[in-house]
């Protein structure tokens, strides 16, 4: 007797109005010891409708990416790993997208002036807040500016450099 294949359906929606989205690319994959094997993709409809059917029987890797927004996980929970049995049919997977934030500002020296290619990164401030796109090798510029784009929440900004070190709580909003 043949294995059935499996079915991967859900919905895309927005973390904050809870509405749909589309144009959001789910992707599940397998992998081997030398990277990804195998992977499967479907693209959510305006509905925020997504469907990989059919699909074997197995452990899959799982990402979800569209411009704007950063994936917080599936169903809510940032564990990137999906099961499907044999012939299972699963119609109701929610991915939770969260519009993309931007923490923004400017490190200045204790004169005022620009400090640039201090290393910025934001750290959750609570257990609630996900930290999800944001960048470690996000640098000052030359006007000291830097500007760190991810899924809203309240972090701690840390900036690191040679002899410089300093922190502030913001809260990164859309």
């Amino acid at each position: 007797m043949a294995a059935q294949d499996a079915a991967f359906e859900g919905m895309a929606v927005n973390s904050v109005t809870g509405e749909p989205v589309s144009g959001v690319h789910v992707r599940l994959y397998s992998t081997t010891a030398y990277g990804i094997e195998r992977a499967w993709a479907s693209m959510s409809d305006k509905r925020g409708h997504f469907s990989i059917n059919p699909i074997p029987a197995g452990r899959y890797g799982m990402t979800a990416s569209q411009a704007g927004f950063d994936w917080v996980g599936p169903n809510g929970n940032p564990n990137n790993s999906v099961l499907l049995q044999t012939g299972q049919k699963t119609s109701d997977f929610k991915l939770i997208m969260a519009p993309e934030a931007v923490a923004r500002g400017r490190v200045p020296d204790d004169a005022g002036d620009p400090v640039e290619g201090v290393r910025m990164a934001l750290q959750p401030a609570s257990r609630e807040a996900f930290l999800v796109s944001y960048a470690d090798d996000n640098f000052t510029n030359k006007r000291g500016e830097f500007r760190i784009a991810g899924a809203p929440g309240k972090f701690y900004v840390v900036a690191q450099g040679y002899n410089y070190d300093w922190a502030q709580t913001v809260t990164a909003a859309r």
